[in-house]
């Protein structure tokens, strides 16, 4: 799942993630969850949801394992490459989004 917030403001990209969080934690989900993609505005808005959600993660004790969630910028998204994305899990290593 793609969710393009590039115009978004902090607090409503955060309570999307809080949403998917919780949906995620659903019992009546059968199967792996789908990764879950933020497209945002800037690369400054990309790191700061980057180290927020990792640390938020953390805290739940969930891993990659439990929910994959990737991000990248609007610029990046438009552009040819393929590894644009970050992992919240790997937070300084860029990969494809369908890796």
């Amino acid at each position: 799942m793609v969710l393009f917030l590039h115009d978004s403001i902090p607090y409503v990209i955060n309570k999307r993630l809080d949403e998917i969080i919780a949906h995620s934690e659903d019992e009546g989900w059968d199967g792996e969850y789908p990764c879950i993609a933020f497209v945002l505005k800037d690369d400054r808005s990309k790191s700061a949801f980057l180290y927020k959600t990792a640390q938020k993660l953390d805290n739940m004790g969930m891993d990659g394992d439990d929910l994959m969630i990737l991000t990248t910028t609007i610029e990046a998204a438009a552009s040819d490459h393929k590894g644009v994305w970050s992992s919240v899990f790997a937070l300084h290593k860029s990969r494809g989004l369908l890796e």
